[in-house]
């Protein structure tokens, strides 16, 4: 998410806020924390304030710099395709690309985030692809149970529960006890509770509430407690595991 083209996906709208908010912490302690960790401590420590559970988290993380992200793409390059080796030569060292556009090249293309007009076959296709199964699919749409949808940022509109600065499984009760239906506006294809239309669900909400292998995971999360989130925000954290020793820490220290 610090590179391009990820870090202007439209899935991130809004995101470059957040980051900013947290900038100040990584300028005043320089390397001694990575952007890396700076990010995962925000996020678990959001959940917790949210009144979540203390999220296990391991510090470790390392930033890759823009000249390490060119020599990886020179090597990814020649790696895909052996003839590109001939156009490999600059002063820079990435094919005559300064280190920030060599860092681009390393960096997913836009489309393979969660695109929110998709349905459940496209949640398995990008998550799938992460290692996540059915119902950590599930758990991790949970997490629309914080924040809302803000027009001037991804074009939808709207919260999905009444307290959307409260870690529940109010989404999935929502999702799964209310009826549902289009809303007539001029945004795009979102839904509104049936009655006083207060509150919206994705295309990729209602999907969980219509695929026959994901109805009955949501169904369940949406009576029991909050565990599987828990499980599946632990598993995103170790997605991609250091390669040395991290430090095991509570939030509190």
């Amino acid at each position: 998410m610090r590179f391009e083209p990820e870090k202007s996906d439209g899935a991130n709208a809004g995101l470059h806020i957040i980051h900013d908010l947290v900038l100040p912490i990584k300028k005043k302690h320089g390397d001694k924390v990575s952007f890396g960790d700076l990010w995962a401590l925000a996020g678990a420590c959001a959940v917790e304030l949210a009144g979540g559970p203390e999220i296990p988290l391991e510090l470790g993380r390392v930033d890759v710099l823009p000249a390490e992200a060119a020599v990886t793409a020179i090597r990814h390059r020649l790696t895909a395709s052996p003839s590109s080796s001939t156009s490999t030569s600059s002063s820079d060292g990435a094919s005559g690309q300064c280190p920030i556009k060599a860092a681009a090249a390393v960096v997913p293309p836009n489309g393979l985030l969660p695109d929110a007009s998709q349905g459940a076959a496209h949640l398995r296709e990008v998550f799938g692809r992460m290692g996540f199964n059915d119902r950590e699919i599930v758990a991790l749409s949970g997490g629309h149970t914080l924040g809302r949808c803000h027009s001037v940022r991804s074009g939808y509109d709207g919260p999905w529960t009444d307290h959307i600065l409260k870690f529940n499984n109010a989404y999935y009760k929502n999702l799964m006890g209310c009826e549902w239906e289009e809303r007539r506006w001029d945004g795009p294809r979102q839904y509104a509770n049936v009655g006083d239309g207060r509150l919206m669900m994705l295309p990729t909400d209602i999907a969980l509430k219509t695929d026959p292998l994901f109805a009955p995971i949501a169904q369940v999360v949406g009576v029991v407690e909050r565990d599987p989130q828990l499980t599946s925000w632990s598993c995103i954290l170790d997605l991609e595991p250091a390669k040395h020793t991290r430090t095991r820490i509570t939030h509190k220290q």
